[in-house]
């Protein structure tokens, strides 16, 4: 616990590891923490500690205001279904515009799912469509349409598309956000374009 006090002194604060007002929360008990332990190797140690202890149960009195009120996800956990097209292939997600994207092997087409309210939108796509990959750089999406051979590129800013050849037999898609270059694995032709 000492150490950690002494990374968050040092400029590192517990919202690093912590978010939002529990962060807060946790910054100022460990402040605490620190001083109490520190208090013992400075004259009028006394008073510190008084401060110390009230700082700390001021802490302690916002945690239990707070923190009960948040909601624990846990990875394991199960919050609600959003509705899809007809045989759900692959998912991806723009962690930059908490927006999913579905590939609906059947119905031939997208699902766009807003993260914030679980609304949806639906994108046509190519035949059978297999795999799905996001640059959250560029929000530009990738969709490997196995039987039409060819990539639907969807314009996450407003659903537009536009379809780019491949090879043949697209089992896969995957992005390079650094050098926004995009793979697509073609079983039927064995190759990568």
């Amino acid at each position: 616990m000492l150490h950690f006090a002494n990374m968050v002194m040092r400029g590192l604060t517990a919202n690093t590891f912590v978010g939002g007002i529990s962060g807060a929360i946790a910054a100022s008990f460990i402040k605490t923490t620190y001083f109490w332990n520190q208090s013992s190797n400075f004259n009028g140690g006394g008073k510190r500690r008084r401060a110390a202890a009230g700082v700390l149960c001021a802490s302690l009195l916002l945690t239990l205001l707070f923190v009960p009120n948040a909601q624990i996800v846990r990875a394991d956990s199960i919050l609600g279904s959003v509705a899809a097209g007809t045989n759900p292939r692959a998912v991806a997600v723009n962690p930059v515009t908490n927006k999913i994207y579905v590939a609906n092997f059947n119905s031939e087409n997208v699902t766009v799912i807003d993260g914030t309210n679980n609304s949806t939108a639906t994108v046509v796509a190519g035949t059978t469509p297999v795999a799905v990959a996001v640059n959250p750089v560029t929000n530009k999406i990738y969709v490997a349409n196995q039987d039409s051979n060819n990539v639907t590129v969807i314009d996450g800013t407003n659903n537009s598309t536009n379809t780019v050849a491949a090879g043949s037999g697209l089992v896969a898609v995957a992005v390079n956000p650094v050098t926004n270059k995009i793979y697509v694995a073609n079983q039927d032709s064995n190759n990568v374009t």
